[in-house]
């Protein structure tokens, strides 16, 4: 039994190699039917971009290819709700018919396995990376929303944070890689993957900066004189900021004006304007509560002027009546530390600040041109070009247009309280404010204020 077991697997395992033999060979045989039948064109269901391109002959093919426009003529390109139409060549890709034939034509070693699995190829393109590059750079541009910093506000005497926004533009980069794939795989509608830009100044910045200024306003500050004493509100204090870029600072030029104010009330002149100021920054910073005494007279001054646009639109007045108020109160102006007021008022005034286009200034009188600002009669006219763009000469010696905007109201305000022009005492010295620093330094630093002997012949010309 045992014998005639071991002859039937015998035979049966002949049986089964034969049977395998005729299977191997079977497929052998049509893989090289599949190899010759499709030798010189494409696997049937072969797609390149998406588009059938089945049993075409390696001659018909590029015909067909070209009939299939693989490369779009338009594609848009979408970022946030934006879109904009080009072509594929303005952005530096054009498509490479012959690479693409052969990509094509590719094929498995194994003939059958192109039946199993067809291929779905990608068009080949030719990218001019530098076209591209600018091309995206430019989207990237047009598209950009900048981020919006954390900024503080001053509202009913209560200063607040809003805050930042972030912006975002295309990314360069991801961008380029984004185009060029999807142009390739016949796509048409393009978003543009997005880069997020971060504020310069965060939140937090923000929070910490309205902290110290709310506990500078919980400072208790006092202010004496003769026999009386006075203690600023919430939104007198609020007052002494000055906004400065994204934020608030102490200004002593605004705690100036405010006690000169506060003395003018009394029908009093300061004497101490300047120090005062100082002694309430130095105590609101330190956040320790202070009692300043302030040091009062009859004697001074007190000029009102107007504030008119001539051919200029009157948009920009309140730009200029803020910096007349926070020159005229500075203590390195012409007030003599609280002995000299300038008020703004809306009529009868003492003399008028003009904000003028250069193309009327000679206009204003015989002494006066289209170049400069000048000061005729009562009158004291600051040509609106200077006034936006200052000099050559001062933006040359690296002076900025708001010093440059200082120096101008001082200077021709000089000419109205009866100064003529300076000239340079010496190299490297400052210049006297009624020097015309605005045409030559003469080798002086630029210099925006009155000059400690200007304001002493001032202090003598009016008997203060």
């Amino acid at each position: 039994m045992d014998i005639l077991r071991e002859i039937g697997a015998i035979v049966r395992s002949k049986r089964f190699l034969k049977d395998l033999g005729i299977v191997v060979g079977v497929f052998v045989l049509v893989n090289i039917g599949l190899y010759i039948a499709f030798l010189h064109q494409t696997y049937p269901n072969v797609s390149v971009a998406g588009k059938q391109i089945g049993g075409v002959s390696e001659r018909e093919l590029p015909a067909k290819l070209a009939s299939l426009h693989l490369l779009p003529d338009t594609v848009v390109l979408t970022y946030s709700n934006k879109a904009i139409t080009q072509h594929p060549a303005e952005l530096g890709i054009t498509l490479d018919t012959n690479a693409t034939q052969k990509q094509a034509l590719a094929r498995h070693w194994l003939p059958i396995a192109n039946l199993l699995a067809p291929p779905h190829v990608s068009a080949v393109l030719t990218t001019n990376t530098s076209v591209l590059q600018a091309a995206v750079a430019k989207l990237a541009e047009t598209y950009a929303q900048a981020p919006i910093d954390a900024r503080m506000v001053l509202e009913n005497g209560e200063f607040r944070v809003v805050n930042a926004v972030p912006g975002g533009q295309p990314d360069k980069t991801r961008s380029a890689v984004a185009i060029q794939q999807a142009v390739a795989d016949g796509k048409t509608t393009i978003a543009l993957p997005r880069q997020t830009l971060a504020p310069k100044v965060d939140d937090a910045v923000m929070n910490k900066q309205l902290q110290t200024i709310q506990a500078q306003q919980k400072t208790a500050i006092s202010y004496t004189f003769g026999g009386g004493t006075i203690k600023p509100s919430a939104t007198d204090n609020a007052g002494w900021y000055a906004a400065t870029n994204n934020t608030y600072v102490l200004s002593d030029a605004l705690v100036s004006a405010y006690v000169v104010h506060v003395a003018r009330e009394h029908s009093l002149y300061l004497k101490n304007a300047a120090q005062a100021a100082a002694a309430t920054v130095t105590a609101l910073k330190q956040q320790k509560a202070a009692t300043i005494a302030l040091e009062t007279t009859t004697v001074g001054k007190t000029y009102t002027y107007c504030v008119k646009a001539a051919e200029v639109d009157a948009s920009n007045l309140p730009g200029l009546e803020a910096k007349l108020r926070a020159a005229y109160a500075d203590a390195r102006g012409w007030n003599l530390g609280g002995l000299i007021v300038f008020t703004q008022v809306s009529s009868g005034c003492d003399y008028t600040v003009w904000l003028a286009a250069s193309t009327i200034m000679p206009s204003f009188g015989p002494i006066c041109d289209s170049q400069w600002s000048c000061m005729p009669g009562s009158a004291v006219v600051i040509n609106f070009d200077r006034w936006q763009g200052a000099s050559d000469a001062w933006n040359a010696a690296g002076g900025s247009l708001d010093d440059y905007r200082s120096m101008v109201i001082n200077h021709e305000s000089g000419h109205w309280l009866g100064f003529g022009h300076a000239n340079c005492p010496g190299a490297g010295q400052p210049a006297p404010v009624m020097q015309q620093q605005s045409i030559n330094l003469q080798g002086c630093v630029f210099n925006p204020w009155p000059t400690t002997g200007e304001l002493a012949t001032l202090k003598t010309r009016l008997g203060l």
